[in-house]
């Protein structure tokens, strides 16, 4: 199977799985997450986000895709300042 690198809107591809950086709680965040919320109709999404409940930095939570793929994995990230804020202790 080749890898193809494709500089595209995420919420206009035919794709699989769509992985997402989420917030820790199940609200919509801000920039891809809130595009991926609104593409895919931001109450079903939530509502199955607020079933999960909130993750833990490292942690990934799985959902429907509904219209937009087949799953949606909402992972979450360390909070990066600026690296003098405990960032590499998270």
């Amino acid at each position: 199977m080749a890898i193809k690198y494709v500089r595209a809107d995420i919420t206009t591809l035919k794709v699989d799985a769509i992985v997402n950086s989420a917030n820790p709680l199940p609200v919509i965040g801000t920039g891809c997450d809130s595009a991926i919320y609104q593409a895919d109709g931001k109450q079903r999404l939530l509502a199955q986000r607020k079933k999960i409940g909130s993750n833990d930095v490292g942690d990934a939570a799985a959902t429907s895709g509904f219209d937009l793929c087949r799953i949606i994995l909402h992972t979450v990230g360390p909070n990066w300042i600026d690296g003098e804020h405990g960032e590499f202790e998270a």
